[in-house]
């Protein structure tokens, strides 16, 4: 417990302690140290970097002054450090900080109750201070909010294929524009594909949105995503009111898994519109941030292969994963945008609620008003027993313009037998009359050519076992109302002993009564592949792939040099033709970007060169700031003083500071924990940061500042003599040239200083010399590589 009020320091009569004059004498110790430490035990005059703990918080090591007397000075930087309010307002970067300021004691006069408690030997200060010294920076919510900055996020993909008889080039670029000002998120979406010289632009969204935290609740508006928790939902210029819940349900991103022949792209489309690309290896993909415009319609997925070959398949909604309806509601009214092919553009209003029917059981309800369209809907959620949980949803439709009404209705079953079994089923079958909210917006011409869905089904069942691995199985099947039909199957097996990994997957096309035209008919494929580690890092993968009747063996290694940089190389044999091909490729993150370069080939008819780079970038008060990762909604930055190129440990992952000591903090969850640190082993030696993590909490929406105080330093031991050549001996004490104690000779002949940045001289006393003087010359530029330098000295008496 502190055991003095602050602004008593004087008048509670410290104990004073005796300092024998001869004893110091004789352990060869200046006896003027008698003075100054004839009271308790106190800091020295000037800067110490010193742990506060502030009502029992503790706050790390900061920076403190102390006068002549040895009392803290509640400097404004101090104040703001550990979370104190300043009674005179001052801006704590450029208010006086000086330790003899009468300004220093401001704090202790408008909180008269502050207790203060001088830890010296543990190097320590604890504050107690009643609740009204102690500065609010957060909302009602208990998270940190605010925070102005702009953002370009940006994805630039290229891949250039050479074959026996063409070539094919395919590109694309994917950018967010936006900013977040005072908790408003405002963000504008667009990407750019050329293929062979068909070139698309796909501008998808552009919206404002606010969350209130009081409320629980958050507003958007502009060109959205319409959410409702049971009825398909669809791109609008308009605005919403939703909960927290049902807003992380509405951006719940796909997931789609599939095989590729060789390096290839692959573009993702839903109702008609590009809504992802990307690159990928030969071999099996998982793509699991695939952007969504409806969590209710399919996602239809094209593979262009290098050689210019392509095939696609579709991923049900059911397998690209659909949220369980959260606890909540969803407001929104607009008009309908962007529907491929539509001419129409219908006005329309949504609403829906989702709530508890007990412990086991929820319910979600849904109506949708649109221009000649009424659509209600209603789900029931239920958990039966331990590891089962059933979804049933029900809904109906009229559009009066085609006079029709119809129903859908969908059923999804999962159950957990054990931790070894698990199985899923889930299917949808709609009614010929049935029509959603995207339907109402073509006219009855255009509809009359438009092909639905009548009947999806998808099912699932893994097992697992701790000898034999992990396998899963999955189909699907769908017909459409033309009477045309899709089969696929999938299924993987992988097992890990020791350090050995060995994996399986395989596609294959049950048989489809239409196919797109250009696309290739065997679709079938199968991947084999054994992962060896070899050594402490890189890691040698043999693989057996098979697909258009023709199969190939590879062996590849790869390694993760560190979190910057990895490579892979390898090679292939087809069986059927012969021929050898080589891969090789590098991600590495140059501190401000990340960056992909491949290249696969025969080096003669047959070469595929691929890169990527993406990041972001961010514009704040202090300057344009890089990073090598997309910025999201709530992100922030940090600051290490001025000093560049020090690594910080972010959730997104590492960065590094820029040329002003600015990083950005890229993601960060909203009204979650959130950790930042600073990498030590990065640091200059001459550098000391006082405290190396921040636990950061911050309300969606906002730009947190993380401020991690840095102190250059020139810690420098002085090898002195005196002109004789002898050393100075032990225990002789160091002052500066307001004879304020700095340090004393330890060992003859050395004196260290913590920091002798401004020090220019130093005087020397003993109890058996004279009084001598030492002028420190210090190379003008700083030893950045050693903990401290070494100067020699001549202490001269004067």
């Amino acid at each position: 417990m502190p055991t003095a009020l602050a602004n008593e320091n004087e008048t509670m009569g410290k104990e004073e302690e005796e300092f024998s004059v001869e004893i110091l004498k004789q352990r060869g110790i200046d006896p003027e140290l008698a003075d100054y430490f004839r009271d308790s035990a106190r800091f020295s005059p000037g800067k110490h970097n010193v742990r506060f703990i502030v009502n029992g918080s503790d706050k790390g090591k900061i920076n403190a002054s102390f006068n002549q007397q040895g009392e803290l000075c509640f400097a404004p930087s101090l104040l703001a450090d550990v979370g104190l309010n300043d009674p005179l307002n001052r801006d704590p970067d450029t208010a006086d900080s000086d330790a003899t300021s009468e300004s220093c004691q401001a704090f202790l006069v408008a909180y008269p109750l502050t207790l203060v408690e001088l830890r010296v030997g543990d190097n320590e200060i604890e504050l107690v201070v009643p609740s009204e010294a102690l500065r609010v920076t957060r909302d009602a919510s208990g998270y940190a909010s605010g925070g102005t900055a702009a953002l370009l996020n940006y994805e630039l993909l290229g891949i250039n294929s050479e074959y026996d008889g063409g070539s094919s080039r395919s590109y694309s670029a994917s950018t967010e524009l936006g900013f977040n000002a005072a908790d408003w998120i405002v963000r504008s979406r667009q990407i750019y594909s050329s293929n062979n010289g068909e070139k698309q632009f796909q501008h998808m969204e552009a919206y404002a949105q606010r969350s209130f935290a009081g409320l629980g609740a958050v507003f958007q508006a502009g060109q959205i995503r319409l959410a409702n928790p049971v009825l398909s939902g669809a791109q609008i210029n308009g605005m919403q009111w939703l909960n927290e819940q049902a807003l992380s349900q509405q951006n719940m991103l796909g997931r789609v898994e599939g095989i590729a022949q060789s390096q290839a792209r692959v573009e993702v489309s839903q109702m008609g519109s590009l809504i992802y690309t990307t690159v990928v290896p030969a071999g099996p993909f998982v793509l699991t941030d695939v952007p969504r415009i409806s969590q209710r319609f399919d996602l239809d997925v094209k593979v262009i292969e290098s050689d210019g070959s392509q095939h696609s398949f579709t991923v049900s909604p059911a397998a690209a994963g659909v949220a369980s309806p959260e606890s909540g509601y969803a407001y929104a009214i607009g008009q309908v945008r962007n529907v491929a092919g539509a001419t129409e553009k219908p006005l329309v209003a949504s609403a829906g609620w989702t709530g508890a029917l007990g412990p086991d059981t929820s319910n979600a309800n849904g109506a949708m008003l649109a221009t000649n369209y009424l659509s209600a809907g209603s789900g029931i959620g239920h958990r039966p027993w331990e590891g089962a949980m059933v979804q049933w949803d029900l809904l109906g439709s009229w559009a009066s313009r085609e006079g029709v009404q119809g129903g859908l209705m969908r059923l999804a079953l999962t159950q957990n037998v054990g931790s070894r079994w698990s199985a899923e089923v889930a299917g949808s079958w709609q009614s010929p009359g049935f029509r959603d909210l995207l339907d109402v917006s073509y006219t009855p011409a255009e509809d009359e050519t438009r092909v639905r869905h009548h009947q999806q089904l998808d099912a699932r069942l893994s097992w697992s076992h701790p000898w034999l691995g992990s396998l899963s199985g999955g189909y699907s099947q769908g017909s459409l109302s033309d009477g045309s039909t899709t089969r696929r199957a999938t299924a993987t097996w992988g097992l890990t002993f020791g350090y050995v990994a060995v994996s399986l997957s395989a596609e294959r096309d049950l048989g489809s009564s239409t196919l797109p035209e250009g696309m290739s008919k065997d679709t079938n494929s199968y991947y084999v592949s054994l992962n060896i580690p070899f050594g402490d890092r890189p890691r040698i993968t043999t693989t057996m792939r098979e697909s258009g009747g023709a199969r190939r063996f590879g062996v590849s290694a790869s390694d993760s040099v560190n979190d910057a940089f990895s490579y892979r190389v390898g090679g292939e044999q087809n069986l059927r033709d012969k021929t050898t091909s080589f891969n090789a490729g590098a991600s590495f993150i140059p501190r401000y970007s990340s960056v992909d370069i491949d290249y696969s080939g025969d080096g003669n008819k047959q070469n595929s060169f691929s890169g990527g780079m993406r990041g972001g970038l961010v514009a704040h008060s202090k300057g344009l700031t890089a990073t090598p990762y997309a910025v999201k909604e709530t992100f922030g930055l940090v600051s290490v003083g001025d000093v560049s190129g020090v690594k910080v440990n972010t959730p997104s992952g590492p960065v590094w500071t820029d040329s002003k000591g600015y990083a950005v903090i890229s993601q960060l969850s909203g009204y979650g924990r959130n950790t930042v640190e600073i990498n030590n082993k990065s640091l200059p030696r001459n550098v000391d940061i006082h405290e190396g993590v921040a636990q950061v909490r911050a309300g969606r929406g906002a730009v947190q500042r993380v401020d991690f105080k840095a102190t250059t330093t020139r810690r420098v031991l002085m090898k002195i003599t005196i002109p004789s050549g002898q050393p100075l001996p032990s225990g002789a004490l160091i002052t500066d040239d307001n004879n304020q104690p700095l340090s004393m000779v330890e060992r003859p002949g050395e004196v260290f200083l913590e920091d002798a940045t401004h020090l220019k001289t130093l005087w020397i006393t003993g109890a058996d010399m004279p009084r001598c003087r030492v002028d420190i010359n210090l190379p003008q530029q700083a030893d950045e590589l050693n903990y401290y330098e070494t100067i020699p000295a001549i202490c001269r008496a004067m």
